[in-house]
């Protein structure tokens, strides 16, 4: 935490020589905001030389204890014999349920190091149990690993009773990805599919490597090379296009509703669009939001700004309808689009 705190100083200051020359790095950016963008950036492209281990290492030793945490309590729990934790908010009734996979270029990340103010404040959010498991990671386990935990976890919470019209499946990044391979594995599996699915900037093509891939990167946390790396140490070699592997890729028709989320300055913006784009041509109900200015998954940053926290209440209205729930029918906060 300390070197990152060092880039904010770096940051503040390069942010401010631009300014008084009249440059912003986003015309949409608030100073704040430009200098933690900034600092993020920095501190991704130092931990990004470093090896597999220690980059967990160093993204766990960022996350700073939150208050927020002290607003649910927590169960360790296998589901499907796969580990994880279960958030529980006051007065959460056993059901409607969340299965929420946690983000990380499917190399690092964790419930509890690295992920866990997150999805305590999504299941605030939404008032329901969500159970979030520690999937295994590569390259120590390579693709479809996570996918089969994903799908395994699915699995054992049916076989709890548990019925699927009472399950949002969630996730951010390559949890995004990991949440639409679920339902894809669940319909070919002839498994009851879940009531939807929340996908806050889901990595969907791992073959993407121009527009705005190229175009954000310099707003956005990572660059070109990392998603090459990311990408090469997930597939071990594995076909890019396999659907399981990029949903972009898929057949998508007969999947519940989705709401997806994402940011208009982050480098999946494109692949993002166009696959809720199929989605909706496919016949699913898509509930498609682009936060104008925001960075891939800008959710992280809800202790700070409020676009953050109005993406999270989003999050629980949409987890709220789509397993009956709602009082009240989704009220966008952000800048919608029809894609």
């Amino acid at each position: 935490m300390s070197r990152f705190v060092l880039h904010l100083g770096a940051a503040a200051l390069t942010t401010s020589a631009a300014r008084l020359r009249g440059r912003r790095l986003r015309a949409g950016w608030s100073f704040g905001f430009e200098i933690i963008a900034r600092a993020l950036k920095n501190n991704a492209a130092r931990i990004s030389r470093l090896g597999w281990v220690e980059q967990r290492k160093q993204w766990a030793a960022m996350v700073q204890p939150s208050p927020v945490l002290r607003k649910l309590r927590f169960e360790a729990a296998a589901v499907g014999g796969v580990p994880g934790e279960w958030f529980i908010p006051p007065a959460a009734a056993s059901e409607p349920v969340v299965l929420y996979l946690h983000g990380g270029s499917f190399i690092y990340g964790s419930v509890k190091d690295t992920h866990r103010e997150l999805i305590a404040r999504e299941a605030l959010a939404a008032g329901v149990r969500v159970f979030a498991p520690e999937y295994r990671l590569a390259p120590e386990h390579p693709f479809p690993s996570a996918v089969d935990d994903a799908l395994a976890v699915y699995r054992g919470l049916l076989e709890t009773g548990l019925p699927a019209s009472r399950i949002v499946i969630a996730g951010e990044s390559a949890g995004g990805n990991l949440a639409i391979t679920t339902l894809l594995r669940a319909r070919i599996g002839g498994l009851a599919l879940p009531a939807g699915a929340v996908l806050v900037s889901p990595y969907v093509d791992q073959t993407a490597r121009s527009g705005s891939m190229v175009e954000n990167s310099r707003f956005d946390w990572a660059e070109l090379h990392d998603f090459e790396r990311w990408t090469e140490a997930y597939l071990a070699g594995h076909d890019p296009r396999d659907p399981f592997a990029s949903p972009a890729h898929a057949e998508l028709s007969g999947l519940p509703p989705l709401l997806i989320q994402v940011g208009g300055a982050e480098m999946l913006r494109d692949q993002v669009t166009e696959f809720a784009q199929r989605a909706r041509a496919a016949g699913v109900h898509v509930d498609f939001a682009v936060y104008p200015d925001m960075i891939h998954n800008w959710h992280v940053l809800a202790s700070m700004f409020q676009v953050s926290r109005d993406a999270i209440d989003q999050i629980g209205e949409f987890i709220r309808r789509t397993t009956g729930d709602a009082t009240q029918t989704l009220a966008s906060r952000a800048q919608s689009t029809a894609p």
